[in-house]
């Protein structure tokens, strides 16, 4: 044996008891050739390689002796099976000990320590996950792909209207467009330039209200609380002269009334009177003759000058209310032209009326 050198692997074995003396054969207990009076390791395993005291010798130091050690050259800080040779319980090529991630599921992408990547950071590693690019903070499923589930191309998680019905289009929140704001989506909406702020049905058109009646949307509605049957025109106000048999009728201001045997006009009378004068403002071609009529009682001078006073207190009032005063003659019958008899009560209050006659422009 050569000093400071490992000896040969002890092959051999003692038995029984052998006593010398006077420079007889030494004691060697464990058969490791290094005499006891000199082994410091006097119970060194059979088979171990051993240095010049006597003792194991661990090169890879890990835990398993040379000569029975079948991977002498583990790597430092490995954990190695009873034969000395490194384990990987997660077969990831990074040996258990210096391993930092021991679980490493099979298929994974691992870095140098042993642990799986995640490049798209969505927990499903890379190696398995399927969908490598998905965007930050979308859902994925088990192999790592994103979900959605309304299917309008915004992924869950980044998806701030997850349950859109199928189909709908969607801006980049993934939630229904509603491009002119009326509460009714796009893919829904049969008027979608809807003007900001005007009340829609749930087709998403403006809601027309007609509180009289009359066929005229109250938002076009110059005369809004036009009788009812009353024929209207294009502004919902009432059609001032009707054509019968080619030609045109005077129209009797029903509801226009005075103060008895005096020409101040009631306050009823207000309702017909700003009807019509919106009409004739909507219709600034339209020229007419207010004329006043009177029932035969009384004296006939008085009559006359009476109708003539009413039929000016309603010219009055149509020019206050926009109505150019060129367009409008006041003239006063008196009861010259009777449409009733005046024999009856009811006869002599369809005489004592106003007038309007259609003039030529």
């Amino acid at each position: 044996m050569v000093p400071g050198q490992p000896t040969a692997i002890n092959l051999g074995v003692s038995t029984g008891i052998s006593v010398f003396a006077f420079g007889g054969p030494r004691l060697d207990t464990d058969g490791d050739g290094v005499g006891d009076n000199k082994d410091e390791c006097p119970n060194t395993p059979l088979g171990v390689m051993i240095d010049r005291r006597g003792c194991p010798i661990d090169s890879d130091i890990d835990g398993v002796f040379d000569g029975p050690d079948q991977c002498p050259d583990t790597p430092a800080g490995a954990t190695v099976d009873q034969l000395g040779c490194p384990t990987d319980s997660d077969n990831d090529g990074i040996l258990d000990g210096i391993d930092a991630c021991a679980d490493t599921p099979t298929g994974a992408t691992i870095d140098q320590i042993g642990c799986p990547a995640d490049a798209d950071g969505d927990l499903v590693f890379d190696g398995i996950d399927s969908c490598p690019n998905t965007p930050v903070g979308a859902n994925v499923d088990i192999i790592g792909c994103p979900t959605d589930e309304d299917g309008d191309a915004v992924f869950d998680g980044l998806d701030q209207c997850p349950a859109t019905p199928f189909g709908v289009t969607v801006d980049e929140f993934g939630c229904p467009l509603d491009s002119d704001q009326d509460g009714v989506i796009d893919d829904l909406d049969t008027c979608p330039d809807t003007a900001p702020g005007v009340t829609t049905d749930a087709t998403g058109c403006r809601v027309t209200r007609d509180s009289d009646g009359d066929g005229v949307a109250d938002d076009r509605d110059r005369c809004p609380n036009t009788p009812a049957g009353r024929q209207v025109d294009q502004i919902g106000c009432p059609v001032l002269f009707e054509i019968r048999e080619g030609q045109v009728q005077p129209l009797v201001l029903q509801g226009v009334t005075f103060r008895t045997a005096r020409s101040a006009l009631t306050r009823e009378s207000a309702v017909v009177l700003d009807q019509v004068a919106a009409s004739l403002v909507a219709n600034p071609t339209v020229r007419v003759e207010i004329s006043g009529h009177s029932d035969a009682t009384g004296r006939r001078s008085f009559n006359l000058r009476l109708s003539v006073a009413r039929a000016e207190a309603v010219r009055g009032y149509l020019v206050q209310k926009g109505v150019d005063g060129s367009r409008l003659v006041a003239r006063g019958y008196g009861p010259d032209r009777p449409i009733d008899t005046n024999d009856t009560a009811a006869g002599r209050s369809h005489n004592r009326r106003v007038e309007l006659r259609l003039l030529e422009p």
